[in-house]
């Protein structure tokens, strides 16, 4: 039922035997080889719904890092005995081409994992300094890296960690990734920063427009008053002259 190194000398040990369709090689240089002219190799938990599990001693008599395949949902664990996906990883991966997901992506959001939670600071600030760029990998000084020759747009690394270091991770050789995903919610209080000085330069230049208005009509009823007050002074110059010639 399991493909086990557990207190066993060899590199690889069967506890309930083998059977191949082949030839089997064991205590080589290689550990264990298992070939076939047809490139097949099968194994089978026979208790029914029975799971088949692959375990790396490490060399304390105890077996770790395990990988299991359920039989029943045909789920794959890489670190867990109980995988709930197709794939399921327990830890870090790294990968050097393109990873796709016609479905999207789900990144670990849930309340109940988080503490000390507090809003974003100075986000707009932060996005003000960030310069996106256009660049191209250097395919042949990093072959092993599976890079293409199209052209990529981005950030530096180096730069947004300057400025926010909590989406830049550095790995064992010094090389710096972005994970661009948690530059959104910088981005959303960016904007909301943004609006919020929109909003307070709309209100402002209504209180203007309505300053303007106000003034503009208290002008025109004194241009209104001003000019009823002349027509009136002229009639009664008017009545004074006739009175005058008579």
């Amino acid at each position: 039922n399991i493909i086990t190194t557990h207190k066993i000398l060899d590199r690889l040990y069967f506890h309930n035997g083998i059977t191949a369709r082949g030839s089997v090689f064991s205590n080589s240089a290689e550990g264990f080889r298992a070939e076939s002219n047809i490139g097949l190799l099968v194994l089978k938990n026979t208790a029914v719904g029975g799971d088949i599990e692959f375990h790396l001693d490490n060399g304390a008599g105890s077996a770790v890092n395990f990988v299991t395949m359920e039989s029943g949902s045909g789920n794959v664990g890489i670190g867990t005995s109980t995988p709930t996906q197709k794939l399921d990883v327990v830890g870090n991966g790294n990968f050097s081409g393109t990873v796709t997901a016609s479905c999207g992506t789900l990144v670990c959001s849930d309340k109940r994992y988080k503490k000390n939670v507090q809003p974003i600071q100075n986000a707009l600030a932060n996005v003000m300094g960030i310069q996106g760029v256009n660049y191209y990998f250097k395919t042949e000084e990093y072959a092993e890296k599976g890079f293409n020759n199209n052209q990529q747009v981005g950030v530096i690394a180096q730069e947004i960690e300057q400025i926010i270091p909590e989406v830049v991770a550095t790995d064992n050789n010094g090389f710096k990734s972005v994970d661009y995903a948690k530059l959104t919610p910088v981005l959303i209080e960016a904007i909301k920063e943004q609006q919020h000085i929109i909003q307070t330069q709309k209100e402002s230049l209504e209180e203007h427009l309505k300053l303007i208005k106000k003034l503009l009509k208290q002008n025109y009823y004194s241009n209104m008053l001003e000019k009823e007050f002349d027509q009136r002074i002229d009639k009664l110059e008017a009545v004074l002259d006739e009175s005058s010639e008579k």
